[in-house]
């Protein structure tokens, strides 16, 4: 998590038909040489990207305007670079607001604030909650 909502600037990479959200691991495969690009300096760092999702997924080379104000940052856990394609694992940590572009080649780079969501406790979430205890409990 960002201490303190602190900004920080982190290479972004641009999603198709895929939502990465905080505390879910997920597999990925890249092609696109900014999404390798980006991918390969964070992990050379902190390991830290910001995942966002692109409005249209059939962009194929999207720009700033092509993809949501907000994201999830996410940290790279394992990555594997084989002919031109990036496989990794990638763990969601938080949602974040994109703050700001500061760098659009070789790859986007974005000023982003983590953003702290209020859980509320109310008659409906406690049911919502109630019930999908129940549901968990009949599978098993």
């Amino acid at each position: 998590m960002i201490q303190d909502k602190k900004e920080i600037a982190v290479p972004l990479v641009p999603l198709r038909d895929v939502v990465i959200f905080p505390f879910t691991e997920v597999p990925l495969t890249f092609s696109r040489l900014k999404s390798s690009a980006a991918l390969s300096s964070a992990f050379k760092s902190n390991k830290l990207v910001c995942f966002v999702c692109q409005k249209n997924s059939r962009v194929e080379t999207p720009q700033q305007e092509d993809f949501y104000a907000y994201g999830t940052l996410g940290v790279i856990e394992h990555m594997v670079e084989n002919n031109g394609t990036v496989h990794c694992l990638v763990k969601g940590i938080s949602r974040v607001k994109i703050l700001a572009v500061t760098q659009s080649e070789p790859y986007f780079v974005v000023s982003v604030e983590e953003t702290v969501e209020d859980m509320v406790e109310n008659d409906e979430s406690r049911a919502l909650a109630k019930h999908v205890t129940e549901q968990v409990q009949k599978v098993f």
